[in-house]
């Protein structure tokens, strides 16, 4: 099913980030070939959310999931301009 193997690929690729980063740590690779802390962070968060906002439309029955489609953009425009 495309379904499980679409959340597969988010889960590996957390996975990866998570070796990636254990491997700067352990001084197995330089910290030069890593993200910034702040990028790898948001990219873990990122994938989780995907992952979360997923399993949760498809509970409520949702059959697709269009990710293109989900974004902050009008919420950081509500933020900045409060500034």
């Amino acid at each position: 099913m495309i379904f499980i193997e679409i959340l597969q690929t988010i889960k590996n690729a957390i996975t990866f980030l998570d070796t990636w980063e254990s491997e700067v740590k352990n001084l197995t690779i330089a910290e030069a070939a890593f993200l910034s802390k702040d990028t790898a962070e948001g990219l873990r968060v990122t994938l989780q959310s995907t992952l979360d906002i997923i399993h949760l439309l498809h509970r409520a029955g949702y059959k697709y999931v269009l990710t293109a489609k989900v974004n902050q953009d009008k919420l950081e425009v509500s933020f900045v301009s409060s500034l």
